[in-house]
């Protein structure tokens, strides 16, 4: 087996192997370290309302009272326009209803709002009831209440948003269901997480008791959805001032959209965010972001989004392993693609950007990557390692040099093999390289041995030996049942492949290239020789001895190859003239000349 066989053949095994290890390693490591359970929960992900989850807000703005006719209101939306708000998205076929506005004032409208919430059954309404804002009791509305004890999230930390204590103390008393729901604190008046989760629950079709505390790893689960629950394994948001794919419009226009059939159709589908807008003067309206003060209906969208995003809060560890797996697969084609690269700067850019990502997850990633790339760029680092490695060991031949050869022929089991052992010589290069510089010889039989000896691999050959200006070849029987015919063809390949070189050679060498060649079929084996620097892998047999002699004869008997009988035997269509010559060290032999090589 040669060298580049081995190389094709441990290749993927190598890759397997530590693909394997990789996987296997995730599935302890996010098993073992409560960091890294929900590693793409602690990474910071651009976030866009997402195309499953359109969006519209509504915004009232100084403009609305004017165009809705109520300049003397002493509320910001008469009640009653809410009604005809609700009943016109639910003609249009809206999702969910999110209404963050204040109920202050006269309460002449209440029955008309009552009978909106009854009309527009089954579509969800939810209202985040902040008590120490609104003088209404909303459960006079008609609807149902759900309280959360403690608080769900610190105000002023909104995009950690689901980061609470341990000990959170979580008993909502109700969920949406084609009823109004107001959502409210009993301990805190920061209630538009709770309102974006009644939403994120209305859209799956969930309800609040689905939602649970996993004690052992602090965190709340819905259904396949995690959120951890303590400052290690916090949820960020990059949050961006104008959301992309969210809509927006001012309350009156959307009231006139709503009252034509054409324009309506633009809320089917739509998660509708009722709310104030930015010119609001009252502080309440806003509410403090990394990226400053944003409206609470913005707040609301950036809160649905990050729990409805479907590249959001669920990464296991089996799901760790499969990007592992993934990753040693890239680095398998990246590794075939290597020849038609320069390896250099590509295994530097790999191993960069894998450590990068994998142990900086807070890095903000933007245009180089996203975190779904975290745990694969971590697969991609252990297996490019290995296969970048696999390559340093081939392109600086360590396996010839620190390896049993018969590790990389795989003979320990083997042991006796039967081959035909084919011997090269280049007849006349001592004449021709006498006089010459050593380099400038030495680059000469190369450069002839580099030019003809590629064709024996091509006939199933290995070039096991070279020294000076001839080679060793054999031709294994267990490899190719017919290895004798294979050397045959080799020979007459040999043959004209110097034919084809001698010109060039003559004319950079002044010298004619030609070839003589011996073979002989018969048993041999290997041995491993000590030196004083490596085990070497070294073979032995009469047969190869025989097949040497059998080469240097040609120079006697004048003739360009030949062959022992046992070779002629098996091959009985050979041409060529029998005879018996002594061969050195062998005795009387009978050979075989070969006229057509």
């Amino acid at each position: 087996m040669s060298s580049g066989s081995l190389a094709r053949g441990i290749r993927p095994v190598l890759l397997a192997l530590g693909a394997a290890a990789s996987a296997a390693a995730a599935l302890v490591v996010v098993d073992r370290v409560p960091a890294l359970q929900y590693f793409e929960l602690q990474t910071e992900r651009p976030v866009r309302v997402v195309a499953r989850v359109p969006m519209t807000l509504v915004v009232i703005d100084s403009t609305t009272k004017d165009k809705l006719g109520d300049p003397d209101t002493t509320e910001t939306v008469r009640r009653g326009h809410y009604s005809e708000l609700l009943d016109g998205l639910a003609r249009a076929g809206a999702r969910v209803v999110i209404l963050d506005v204040f109920f202050r004032g006269s309460t002449d409208d209440d029955e008309l709002v009552k009978g909106a919430l009854r009309r527009v059954a089954p579509m969800p309404v939810i209202v985040p009831w902040e008590p120490a804002d609104t003088k209404l009791n909303p459960l006079a509305l008609g609807g149902i209440e759900a309280s959360f004890k403690k608080p769900y999230v610190t105000p002023l930390l909104v995009p950690e948003h689901v980061r609470v204590a341990s000990t959170l103390q979580y008993e909502p008393d109700a969920s949406v269901h084609g009823f109004p729901l107001f959502v409210r604190d009993k301990d805190s008046e920061q209630t538009l997480p709770h309102a974006a989760l009644e939403a994120f629950l209305a859209l799956n079709h969930g309800h609040l008791s689905e939602v649970s505390f996993d004690a052992g790893r602090s965190s709340w689960r819905f259904r396949d959805l995690v959120w951890p629950a303590e400052q290690g394994g916090q949820y960020r948001t990059t949050w961006i001032a104008d959301p992309a794919g969210i809509h927006k419009m001012e309350f009156a226009e959307a009231l006139s959209a709503l009252g034509d059939p054409g324009t309506a159709k633009t809320f089917a589908g739509q998660v509708v965010i009722v709310a104030d807008s930015t010119e609001g003067a009252r502080s309440g309206d806003m509410q403090a972001t990394p990226i400053g003060m944003v409206e609470g209906g913005m707040v609301l969208a950036h809160f649905i989004n990050s729990l409805a995003s479907p590249s959001g809060s669920q990464a296991t560890g089996t799901g760790i392993a499969v990007t592992f797996l993934a990753g040693a697969g890239l680095s398998l084609v990246l590794l075939s693609l290597l020849p038609l690269l320069k390896p250099g700067p590509l295994v530097l850019a790999v191993v960069l950007y894998g450590t990068v990502l994998a142990t900086v997850p807070s890095v903000r990633f933007g245009a180089f990557g996203s975190v779904a790339l975290v745990p694969l760029a971590m697969a991609g680092l252990v297996s490019a390692l290995v296969s970048f490695g696999w390559v340093g060991v081939r392109r600086t031949h360590l396996l010839d040099r620190y390896l049993p050869r018969y590790v990389k022929e795989d003979l320990a089991t083997k042991g006796e093999r039967l081959a035909t052992v084919l011997f090269v010589d280049m007849k006349g290069s001592t004449k021709s390289i006498r006089g010459r510089e050593l380099d400038e010889a030495a680059t000469m039989l190369a450069s002839a041995l580099k030019e003809i000896l590629q064709v024996v691999p091509e006939h199933g050959g290995h070039v096991e030996v070279t020294m000076g200006d001839g080679a060793m070849a054999m031709f294994y029987f267990d490899e190719h049942p017919d290895a004798d015919r294979r050397c045959l063809h080799a020979m007459h390949a040999l043959r004209s492949a110097s034919v084809q070189a001698s010109p060039e050679f003559r004319k950079r060498f002044g010298a004619k290239l030609d070839l003589t060649m011996g073979a002989e079929t018969g048993p041999v084996t290997g041995k491993i020789v000590k030196t004083n620097r490596v085990e070497e892998w070294s073979l032995f047999g009469m047969t190869i001895h025989l097949a040497a002699r059998l080469q240097s004869a040609c120079g006697d008997l004048g003739v360009g190859a030949v062959v022992g009988p046992r070779l002629h035997k098996a091959l009985p269509d050979l041409s060529g003239l029998a005879g018996k010559r002594d061969l050195k060290g062998i005795g009387e032999t009978e050979i075989f000349s070969l006229n057509d090589i």
